[in-house]
């Protein structure tokens, strides 16, 4: 059975000439811009936005976090994020984005801790300056130990306790050292 590009490279094969011109026309045009596709034109000025304004979102994140409905916060919370990525609001909306996800996987038996590591991840790399950087940082390590990336952890606690000397969480990054370095066989 064919996957879904063998299946897409068997029907551009099998376009004649004829066929496979105005499609190629087609998409010249709109790689130049010269026709603008009905999606692309929902960023421009005078078109309407079906998305709801940013405080109306993170007004309606923080009832659902106050009511205990934890993926749909952190869901409107990765929208506000998405909105405002370069912004105060972006980097708040995504750290709350990532420690309802992490709670969430906590509570869940065969959690996806990859994802809640690439969010720690995306913190770390979006928001070097951060309030929540050095926490991001540790969340890395906390993600791969979860993960049974036990070498990995270890060099994330090891570089967390270099680079943060005199950090508030250092206790914390020692306390986990331990069983990681246990679990390598240091």
């Amino acid at each position: 059975m064919p996957d879904g590009c063998d299946r897409f490279l068997m029907t551009f094969q099998a376009l004649s000439p004829k066929r496979l011109m105005p499609v190629l026309a087609l998409l010249l045009l709109v790689g130049s811009g010269l026709v603008v596709l009905p999606a692309a034109a929902a960023g421009k000025e005078g078109a309407v936005s079906s998305a709801p304004p940013a405080a109306d979102l993170w007004q309606a994140a923080e009832k659902a976090a106050a009511a205990g409905r934890k993926e749909e916060a952190a869901g409107l919370f990765d929208r506000v994020y998405r909105l405002h990525r370069g912004e105060g609001q972006g980097e708040e909306a995504l750290w709350r984005e990532v420690r309802l996800r992490d709670e969430l996987a906590l509570g869940q038996a065969g959690a996806d801790w990859g994802a809640v590591r690439d969010l720690y991840r995306l913190y770390t790399i979006d928001y070097p300056q951060g309030a929540h950087f050095e926490e991001a940082y540790l969340g890395l390590g906390l993600s791969h130990f979860r993960m049974y990336f036990f070498r990995e952890a270890a060099i994330y606690f090891k570089l967390f306790l270099d680079r943060f000397p005199q950090s508030s969480l250092r206790v914390k990054a020692t306390y986990w050292q331990g069983p990681t370095l246990f679990m390598i066989g240091r």
